[in-house]
């Protein structure tokens, strides 16, 4: 009985553990030029290239999601806007970004469905 107790809870951790994501406050006094800039202080977020080329990946727990065929959601405000970080870059003010939230690529299939397969990425915008 202690064994499938311990087994159990060994296996709740793993779940909750993958599940998890992150988040990120804009720091107040830093003035951003584009999403990609903004998204460079990310934790959890890593950004290779830049401009057009840019191409935003998640990483956790030492992986890498995302490739040149795959690509990131991205949301605003719980508005799916889809997967390219310039159309991102043109619908937002990286200035009026009040947060960022990371979803990991299982929390984002449950939460956005097929869209979110890659993990997604969510910008919470000052009122």
């Amino acid at each position: 009985m202690k064994s499938t107790l311990s087994i159990g809870i060994f296996f709740l951790s793993l779940f909750l553990f993958s599940c998890s994501s992150s988040s990120s406050i804009q720091d107040g006094g830093r003035t951003y030029s584009s999403v990609e800039d903004y998204l460079r202080t990310v934790s959890g977020i890593r950004v290779i290239g830049s401009g057009t080329s840019a191409k935003v990946v998640l990483t956790t727990v030492g992986k890498t999601f995302g490739s040149s065929d795959y690509s990131t959601l991205y949301v605003i405000d719980g508005q799916q806007i889809g997967n390219s970080i310039q159309d991102a870059d043109e619908l937002i003010n990286p200035n009026d970004i009040k947060r960022v939230k990371v979803w990991s690529v299982g929390d984002a299939t449950i939460r956005f469905g097929i869209n979110g397969a890659y993990g997604a990425i969510e910008f919470l915008m000052k009122k």
